[in-house]
């Protein structure tokens, strides 16, 4: 795997696109300080059982493989290998350059409309914030 950017930061996370020098796919990697913080690392935990129970839902983010790194005890980094989403809606619609039809808005909220319900379906239900 080749880390090739940076493409965002968060509070504890930054998420970077990677190429798979094997297969010639690019995905994005999640990288996690967590520092020995046993909360933090019970977050993260909690975060990639969360996405496996999702399942590979075709309008929500598959992850693909998690690890840690640092001593069992105090792990210091967490890294998610998660699909690349190429840009995010906003830039999406800036690029139009036109004024979306309602078919376009109801195509976009079925798929969002979609996800959400795949994540209510589960036992237990999953609610985004």
């Amino acid at each position: 795997m080749t880390i090739e950017k940076e493409l965002g930061e968060g509070g504890y996370a930054t998420i970077y696109s990677a190429l798979c020098r094997q297969d010639g796919r690019r995905y994005a990697m999640k990288h996690f300080r967590i520092q020995g913080d046993a909360e933090r690392h019970a977050a993260v935990c909690a975060e990639a059982l969360l996405m496996r129970r999702l399942k590979a839902h075709p309008h929500l983010l598959r992850l693909y493989a998690a690890s840690f790194a640092g001593p069992d005890s105090a792990p210091s980094d967490g890294f998610f290998l998660l699909d690349l989403c190429q840009g995010n809606l906003v830039e999406a619609l800036q690029a139009r350059h036109k004024v979306m039809t309602e078919a376009d808005i109801l195509g976009i909220l079925l798929q969002v409309a979609r996800g959400l319900a795949h994540m209510h379906s589960l036992s237990p239900p999953v609610a985004h914030r």
